[in-house]
């Protein structure tokens, strides 16, 4: 499988020494980054377990690497979707058992706490929060079962064919698909490619 990922340059370094990279679960978890929010580390996590019941992960704490399998074109388009530092693009060839993928959109359901479904579902989702006391913003995470029913929800997202037409989503050949990996290995590299990043631009 072709994937390609956005990483720091010392990310090559590692690869270029013939070592494999994963990503820094300290500095992941830093202050600013993923701490700074208890609904983007339950996403994180969540997405994380996912993938260890895919494929082992190194260590305990292990986050993975975040690569794209198709974006707007086969790769990512550095013109149009500038990155914020300097890094470069890797192009990586891997075993598709290593990598879990997702739609890109849907994922944003888990990212902003929400429940993925039709509308009918969703409708029937916000009716129980409701009758349970948990309006607009509600903390309906203290309701096992209704923690239950969100963290189902979001199976939808690494459902490649799965869309609500005039809802949500849309249909396969339309998605933007990432993945998930526990690293990056030398021999997976094909090539790469620096990049700037546009606030390092005059």
């Amino acid at each position: 499988m072709q994937v390609y990922t956005l990483q720091p340059r010392t990310a090559l370094e590692f690869l270029l020494a013939g070592q494999p990279y994963r990503p820094d679960a300290d500095l992941c978890r830093a202050d600013g980054f993923l701490d700074n929010s208890v609904q983007i580390v339950r996403a994180y996590d969540w997405m994380a377990a996912k993938l260890a019941r895919q494929d082992m992960p190194p260590k305990p704490d292990a986050l993975p690497v975040w690569v794209w399998h198709r974006f707007d074109s086969s790769r990512p388009d550095l013109r149009r979707h500038r990155p914020y530092a300097p890094g470069v693009l890797l192009e990586l060839e891997v075993d598709p058992a290593r990598v879990l993928l997702s739609d890109f959109d849907l994922w944003h359901a888990p990212l902003n706490a929400t429940f993925l479904g039709t509308e009918k579902d969703s409708v029937a989702f916000d009716r129980k929060c409701e009758q349970r006391g948990y309006g607009d913003g509600g903390d309906f995470w203290q309701d096992t079962e209704l923690t239950a029913l969100v963290c189902d929800s979001w199976e939808l997202c690494l459902d490649l064919d799965w869309h609500a037409p005039d809802w949500f989503g849309v249909p396969y050949r339309q998605k933007k698909i990432q993945g998930v990996m526990w690293e990056i290995r030398p021999e997976d590299l094909i090539r790469h490619r620096f990049y700037t990043g546009w606030k390092w631009r005059a």
